[in-house]
């Protein structure tokens, strides 16, 4: 590195020294040289042939921060040392670059092709901090970032896209995508910035779309009217939105706020919403609008400590054709929906497997008018649901059930509450928690499932909301369901509604089979034989718990299988089958 005197290129400009006069006594020096802005840290730049650097305190290490011609920024060090040198170490790379000096720039009615120039040459360089400064800049087209491109392929480097937060605008003023990224490993991150979309756009048109990519995030980013915030392709990896905000009030219809394909994608510490500043969406605002799809081919999908408000749908669990999603992990989300809340529902030919969700909330928006389950699982499209699991959630005021099973198999609801549900006129035999198609292997244990959530003081007061006909509620087919420990109590109609016939375990629910209740209680004891698992006479939906019964003067068989015992005390376990021979004597069977 060969240095000119500052006072040759710029006489304006001379050395300016600053000796230290605090405490650590550090000495600092600007300079410029060959145009550059030199500042440095404990040394000093020799004017005299051969010019060279040379540190003041040489048991210290020296630091340098250089401003290059092109306004981008070069950082350096040396050690400790009592010599002199000409060449700094590090790498000198020009790790910050501010765009307008690439010819972007708000005057510009399409910074299309300056600013993707501008991140080309970036990128050629070794990558680094690209800085948008404050203001408006206009976009027509797209920007796209392709490694793979045949002429002139983007280079593979790492870029941060940084702006001053919403004092940086990207506008797309068109209805193309605004970034397209494909091919890219190393990774580009877009950083407090605005982006949003003048016209509207098109339903299927991303702000920033990434195919075969790793490592493509927002952070801090404002999404405005996008038609679709940040699609994640199926190959896409590792990418995803923390601490970003949507706010989608003028978009088309049926429209998909986020995207997520891939694998190991997420969405975290976010905030979406349909409306302006926290209102609900005006009259004229999109319909039919998601918020986050999860369609991946793979696994490892993370949503966690995020707000969806106000959209008809906000969490639709897909998975994509023909591609199975492995595992999708959902915790901490508050959604407010007008459709369903969450809609798991593969197409034909894939399935959904390991899916859970935890300590969530799903709200009904007040004045919906569709009448529809807050959380839908629904395998009537072709496709496989199993090994889904609840845990600690919510839902509530739906007109449907609270959480509906349309099919399925190795389904776990653990503790929350599913109350307020169900009030549609036409809703009269469903519940907080509904199984309408057949499953396999549910169990729900320690949920609250009670007719009504009480009202804060702090809300307005309102009229009660109508209690749900029913706790829990099975007219699907199912086969080895067992509910335990649950709240069924206070519904409008009664506790449990399960059809004849149904696989359905209940025990120690209170409302239900919480305490003894008598059966049949008849003398002589009846002829023939009885099952648990059908209507009793004093139990019109069928008793779906164990059953105590007593008797005394006839002959017991439990499954065809002769006891050898003509009185005693015996549980008929559900599923269970017992006969009894003999005229005399007295019968006696409790729900325990």
């Amino acid at each position: 590195m060969s240095f000119t005197s500052n006072i040759t290129i710029a006489k304006s400009l001379p050395a300016v020294i600053y000796d230290a006069t605090e405490e650590l006594s550090a000495y600092h020096e600007d300079h410029e040289i060959n145009g550059a802005f030199w500042h440095v840290r404990n040394a000093t730049y020799v004017e005299a042939a051969p010019q060279h650097w040379q540190s003041i305190d040489q048991n210290q290490p020296s630091y340098a921060t250089v401003q290059n011609t092109d306004g981008s920024i070069s950082f350096f060090s040396m050690p400790p040392t009592s010599g002199h040198w000409t060449t700094w170490q590090g790498s000198g790379n020009r790790a910050v670059y501010n765009v307008l000096d690439f010819g972007v720039s708000p005057s510009n009615s399409d910074n299309t092709t300056t600013l993707y120039n501008a991140l080309f040459a970036i990128a050629q360089a070794g990558g680094g901090l690209v800085l948008v400064p404050p203001g408006l800049f206009k976009f027509g087209g797209t920007i796209t970032m392709d490694g793979s491109a045949s002429q002139n392929p983007f280079p593979d480097a790492s870029l941060i896209i940084a702006g001053y937060g919403s004092k940086t605008e990207l506008l797309q003023t068109g209805t193309a995508d605004l970034f397209s990224i494909n091919a890219i490993s190393s990774g580009i991150r877009f950083r407090d910035l605005q982006i949003s979309y003048g016209g509207g756009g098109a339903a299927g048109n991303a702000a920033i779309r990434v195919a075969a990519s790793q490592n493509v995030t927002c952070s801090r980013v404002f999404f405005a009217d996008c038609p679709t915030s940040m699609y994640l392709g199926n190959k896409a990896l590792q990418s995803g939105l923390l601490d970003c905000t949507i706010e989608y009030a003028r978009g088309p219809n049926n429209a998909t706020a986020v995207v997520m394909g891939g694998s190991e994608n997420y969405v975290a510490s976010c905030v979406f919403r349909q409306g302006v500043n926290g209102n609900p969406p005006a009259p004229d605002a999109p319909t039919g609008c998601t918020a986050v799809l999860v369609a991946p081919k793979g696994g490892g999908v993370y949503v966690a400590d995020t707000q969806l408000s106000d959209f008809d749908i906000g969490l639709l669990i897909a998975g994509s054709d023909s591609n199975n999603l492995t595992h999708a992990c959902i915790s901490n989300v508050h959604c407010e929906s007008g459709v369903n809340a969450v809609l798991i529902q593969p197409p034909a030919g894939a399935a959904i497997y390991q899916v859970s969700f935890a300590n969530c909330v799903f709200a009904r928006i007040p004045g919906a008018v569709k009448v529809n389950s807050g959380v839908l699982v629904d395998a009537t499209k072709g496709g496989i649901i199993s090994d889904i699991f609840f845990n600690n959630c919510m839902s509530h005021d739906w007109t449907g059930a609270g959480l509906e099973i349309n099919g399925g198999q190795d389904i776990v609801i653990a503790g929350g509450r599913y109350g307020s549900n169900a009030s549609d006129p036409s809703k009269a035999t469903s519940g907080g928690i509904a199984v309408t198609g057949p499953a396999v292997r549910v169990l729900v244990i320690g949920a609250d499932c009670s007719g009504s959530i009480p009202r804060y003081a702090s809300q307005p007061p309102v009229p009660p909301p109508t209690p749900q006909p029913y706790g829990i509620s099975v007219s699907g087919a199912v086969v080895d369901m067992q509910v335990r420990g649950c709240n069924l109590n206070s519904c409008k109609t009664g506790p449990l509604f399960a059809a004849p016939g149904s696989d359905l375990r209940v025990t120690e629910c209170d409302g239900y089979n919480d305490q003894g209740t008598v059966l049949q209680n008849t003398l002589p004891p009846p002829s023939g034989s009885f099952t648990n698992k059908h209507p009793w006479p004093n139990a019109p939906q069928g008793w779906f718990g164990p059953i105590a019964f007593y008797v005394v003067g006839a002959e017991v068989f439990i499954d065809g299988v002769d006891t050898g015992l003509t009185q005693g005390g015996f549980t008929l376990a559900p599923g269970e089958r017992a006969s009894l021979t003999g005229e005399a004597g007295h019968f006696l069977a409790v729900g325990k």
